[in-house]
């Protein structure tokens, strides 16, 4: 990880998806991103918003399934 914030963040992220009852090590590449967006002070865009929603002070957006089938 290059940002030494991020570093700090994700240590911060992990320990706010264990008191949540989650496991870090099965969410770590949503650990790392929402570290990074932490760190940047940027929200965190997804299609899966649950998976981010116990990582205290991240703002989440969701965004439509890029798959998803769309009414005309």
């Amino acid at each position: 990880m290059a940002q030494p914030a991020a570093a700090r963040r994700f240590g911060w992220v992990a320990a706010n998806l264990r008191q949540a009852g989650r496991k870090p090590a099965a969410q770590a590449y949503d650990a790392l991103i929402a570290a990074v967006a932490l760190a940047n002070e940027l929200p965190r865009y997804t299609v899966d918003p649950a998976d981010f929603q116990d990582i205290d002070g991240l703002t989440v957006r969701s965004i439509p399934h890029p798959g998803a089938a769309t009414a005309v």
